[in-house]
């Protein structure tokens, strides 16, 4: 198959890290608390980023390009970029992208320079990893735990005379 290489960019979180946090809008701190931890690059980044693997791909900021569709259409290859390492927020892109390129090899190149295949083993293993990640479920579990552990931790100690 021959074809055009289009690599699609599109930000999730732009715009999120100059807005203020206030104790007002959870759902603000929260969405930040995860832009914190997902660790995003930044569009020059990925660029570079892009040059390295594929020189001759054709960059595509899907948020600046509203036909961005079309670009695709004929591609034989198309590369996401996710400025992440699990590309939180791309899962209707990725739809889109099956929905108008089907025959196209989808790659991924992450923010932490890893390259893979999407194929539908590793697309279902990325959905329960934004699961987690968005819901942060894990770290709640693990606070929980370490929070119901210490007074038996600390009752343990204060009866072997530790202080």
């Amino acid at each position: 198959m021959s074809g055009p290489l289009v690599a699609l960019f599109r930000d999730p979180w732009a715009g999120l890290a100059e807005e203020a946090v206030t104790w007002r809008n959870p759902r603000l701190l929260w969405r930040k608390a995860q832009w914190f931890k997902a660790n995003p690059r930044s569009e020059a980044y990925m660029r570079a980023r892009l040059a390295e693997h594929w020189p001759e791909a054709e960059f595509v900021d899907v948020a600046a390009d509203p036909a961005w569709e079309t670009r695709i259409s004929g591609a034989a290859e198309i590369v996401l970029l996710y400025p992440d390492a699990i590309g939180i927020g791309f899962r209707g892109l990725e739809r889109r992208v099956r929905v108008h390129a089907p025959r196209a090899a989808i790659q991924v190149l992450n923010g932490r320079r890893r390259v893979f295949l999407l194929d539908p083993a590793t697309a279902r293993a990325l959905r329960v990893r934004r699961f987690l990640e968005r819901t942060m479920l894990l770290d709640v579990l693990m606070g929980l735990a370490f929070l119901a552990a210490t007074p038996v931790l600390l009752a343990c100690d204060l009866a072997r005379g530790r202080r």
